[in-house]
């Protein structure tokens, strides 16, 4: 647009020194150049945002298209009640692969209820894809995944996903306020029940240290707080939820090593609660009742 100015100046210029125009006629003819110029250049903006809002579609659309997670148990499945009389999670020969590679090969573990369980295993051989199997995000190939409780078995499937508050390794803060953030899983909590979460997670001295506390606004991801802050708002989110299954994905990896421990104890607190949490780190496996190593494919599973 530069050139438009330049060669609207250079005519009149030349036009005026002719006496074919006066400076009146100049002026006009810049301010008709701007008028021109601005909505053409607002309208070249809106491009990025029109492709932007394509590809956002075309994710959305995607979800439309995923097939449909297996079921076995009927809507309405009355989870709390299975979770009271529950003796154990188990996998019974799984495999699971993807593509041609398996990452679990007939692997057969439980997990009691009350434990607190490290998963452990070298990176990448198939840790969090442990998780998405034992939340009935992904089905195995071969081999059943279940809830034994008042001697019946129930099939872990998507109407199962109640018992399970996840904490995955990403950051999952949004835009909002402290309190908003925690309460996301469970809206009608009360401003004690959200402070009684935060004390459990490590995240109450600093939310007390912040001018406006649970009313503090954060950015889009936290910006602003450490990863050491948003994971133990993170983990206060998962433990207001009141799910009976914590799993947490590295959730620990920004803590120093005495405020990590602080935190697993204070999970360890909790009445009724099972814990299955995925760590490389000495606090973990101090606090664990049992751990369950992945490697080459198999399963191995020892009590602490």
């Amino acid at each position: 647009f530069s050139v438009g100015w330049l060669f609207a100046m250079l005519w009149s210029a030349a036009r005026l020194s002719r006496g074919a125009i006066t400076f009146g006629t100049l002026t006009a003819i810049v301010q008709l150049v701007s008028q021109v110029q601005t909505p053409v250049t607002s309208l070249s903006g809106y491009l990025p945002k029109y492709y932007t809002m394509l590809a956002s579609a075309d994710r959305i659309l995607e979800t439309e298209y995923l097939p449909e997670s297996v079921a076995y148990n009927m809507p309405g499945l009355d989870v709390g009640k299975i979770y009271d009389e529950m003796s154990y999670m188990e996998m019974e020969s799984v495999t699971f692969g993807y593509g041609r590679e398996n990452v679990i090969e007939d692997g057969s573990v439980r997990i009691n209820k009350g434990d607190f369980t490290v998963i452990s295993g070298i990176s990448g051989i198939g840790k969090s894809t442990f998780f998405k199997l034992l939340t009935g995000v992904l089905t195995p190939q071969k081999g059943s995944i279940s809830v034994v409780s008042g001697g019946k078995k129930y099939h872990i499937d998507k109407y199962m996903r109640p018992l399970f508050a996840y904490v995955p390794q990403g950051n999952m803060l949004m835009s909002g306020t402290i309190r908003d953030n925690i309460k996301l899983t469970n809206s009608t909590a009360t401003d004690d029940e959200v402070l009684e979460a935060a004390k459990i997670s490590c995240a109450y001295d600093f939310i007390n240290e912040l001018p406006s506390g649970l009313d503090t606004v954060l950015m889009e991801n936290g910006r602003g707080l450490s990863e050491g802050q948003i994971q133990r708002l993170a983990v206060a989110r998962a433990v207001l939820s009141g799910a009976p299954v914590m799993l947490l994905d590295e959730a620990t990896s920004a803590l120093d090593a005495e405020t990590e421990k602080k935190l697993l104890l204070g999970l360890r607190s909790l009445k009724g609660r099972t814990c299955v949490i995925i760590s490389h780190k000495t606090a973990a496996f101090e606090v664990a009742d049992s751990v369950i190593e992945i490697k080459d494919g198999h399963l191995h599973s020892k009590k602490i």
